[in-house]
């Protein structure tokens, strides 16, 4: 019986966390100092983990509560545990690319970068 429950909770950490079958992705602005719990919540809100409980019980066996950075992440619908801790922890951050041409003045930046869709 130890063996099927320890098949199930590594089900949890390696198997993506939603139904979905959405191959998009979400951005998420993770706030600097955001704890283990308030991103776990954040998560579920999003839709992108099932169980906050679950997301947070891996966070304490790995290790890895205190190692995540804050920051905006485009995350895929379809993570799994693993692969989201791994994430947020890496620091991968979306990323803009907005061209600013030459003889720009701060006026006319400020509205290229309203005008960008992402921001």
């Amino acid at each position: 019986m130890p063996f099927l429950g320890g098949g199930a909770l590594g089900a949890t950490y390696f198997v993506p966390n939603t139904f979905s079958n959405d191959g998009g992705s979400q951005v998420l602005v993770i706030g600097k100092n955001a704890t283990g719990t308030e991103i776990a919540d954040m998560l579920y809100e999003h839709g992108l983990i099932r169980s906050t409980q679950v997301f947070k019980l891996w966070l304490a066996l790995s290790g890895t509560g205190s190692k995540l950075q804050s920051g905006h992440y485009q995350i895929p619908n379809k993570v799994s545990v693993h692969e989201l801790i791994n994430l947020l922890q890496e620091g991968h951050v979306e990323s803009i690319k907005l061209t600013i041409p030459e003889g720009y003045t701060v006026g006319d930046i400020a509205i290229a970068l309203e005008k960008k869709p992402k921001l």
